[in-house]
């Protein structure tokens, strides 16, 4: 990549007006080592959710609804939505209504993509 390019990846990214060769190419790697790099200590973050079981009716699968509410975009109204997870549960401790924690992981099957870490409340 030529130092010209490299001036203007700077200046976009932090609306610098000019830099020497040498500090662009400094600050450039600077940026893409602090991007690139992992959190320390087991890898990257996963995302976690909260939500209430609504099936189990599949073996070690659970069917975790999570609700949120949203602005209609348009209206301004607050809506209800929901997002339906299948989480793996190896020891199927889970029962309909409960309330639990579940965190993305490899893919299980076709529709597993997250597992259960604890059931916060019990129905």
């Amino acid at each position: 990549m030529t130092v010209q390019c490299v001036l203007r990846l700077l200046r976009m990214r932090q609306g610098l007006v000019a830099y020497s060769c040498d500090e662009a190419l400094r600050k450039y790697v600077q940026f893409f080592v602090s991007v690139k790099s992992k959190p320390e200590k087991g890898g990257p973050l996963k995302q976690t959710l909260i939500g209430i079981v609504t099936s189990t009716k599949s073996s070690k699968t659970l069917r975790v609804e999570v609700p949120r509410k949203v602005r209609h975009p348009l209206y301004g109204k607050i809506v209800s939505q929901r997002t339906i997870c299948h989480a793996h549960d190896e020891n199927e401790e889970a029962q309909v209504d409960d309330r639990v924690e579940i965190v993305e992981s490899r893919p299980h099957s076709r529709l597993k993509r997250w597992e259960l870490v604890k059931v916060l409340s019990r129905h």
